[in-house]
């Protein structure tokens, strides 16, 4: 008997090209953050290869693939005798509905690290597009240092808010760790558990105060290394700032 006659596979669909979603806000490049790339690392976008031709990963490599994860950016907070410490931090999610759990993730050679595991309190302040300058300010290295805060030497408010490198901020009512005036949302927290990562210290805090601020206003946004510009794709905007 005799074959039938084999019938012509369908064509693929084109596949849909993807489309670059508008930055809601205008914001200046950001270098303060962690770059997503370095000027240093090697040739291939992927990293060197290896003897089977596969790309091995390196610390540069995975800057750059991380980097194009867009993230919002946050101002963590804790206090240490009566002292205000703050510093910038995008490795911020949410964790648990219940209970309520939120993970940070912060560097073990920062300032910041011991005190916080030491206070066993932080907080959050989610940041508007119009507090990137925030974002650098507690960004530099140093910053996560104790400063003047305002309050006086227990922390307590005289009347008045504090200030952080000249931003202003509130005090928890929950935990007393700075919660900075102007940000979109705020969190206070306390450390339930703490696990090794690498380089860094995950904290895991259940949320025990939040608040939603400034509804109407848009949120600052991170990726590949700078804040996203409204007006141009990411890619078009680097290109111009390194020319």
């Amino acid at each position: 008997m005799a074959s039938p006659a084999r019938q012509p596979l369908p064509e693929p669909a084109p596949a849909e090209t993807a489309r670059a979603q508008p930055c809601p806000a205008e914001l200046q490049p950001g270098p303060d953050l962690p770059a997503a790339g370095s000027p240093d690392g090697p040739a291939s976008p992927d990293g060197p290869a290896s003897p089977d031709g596969l790309a091995v990963p390196d610390a540069a490599a995975f800057r750059r693939v991380v980097g194009r994860f867009a993230t919002g950016v946050t101002v963590l907070t804790t206090v240490v005798d009566g002292h205000q410490l703050a510093m910038t931090a995008n490795s911020f999610v949410s964790v648990s509905l219940d209970p309520l759990l939120v993970l940070v993730s912060v560097r073990q050679d920062a300032r910041f690290h011991a005190p916080l595991l030491d206070a066993g309190v932080w907080g959050v302040s989610i940041l508007a597009a119009d507090m990137d300058q925030a974002s650098r300010d507690f960004a530099r290295r140093g910053a996560d240092r104790p400063t003047d805060d305002g309050y006086g030497g227990d922390g307590r408010s005289g009347g008045g808010g504090g200030q952080l490198l000249g931003w202003r901020y509130s005090l928890g009512a929950r935990t007393g760790v700075a919660l900075l005036e102007g940000a979109l949302a705020v969190l206070e927290c306390r450390t339930v558990a703490t696990h090794p990562g690498g380089d860094h210290t995950l904290v895991i805090g259940e949320v025990v105060a939040l608040a939603a601020q400034r509804p109407d206003a848009a949120p600052l946004i991170f990726y590949e290394g700078s804040y996203l510009s409204a007006d141009q794709p990411a890619r078009s905007r680097r290109a111009g700032s390194s020319s």
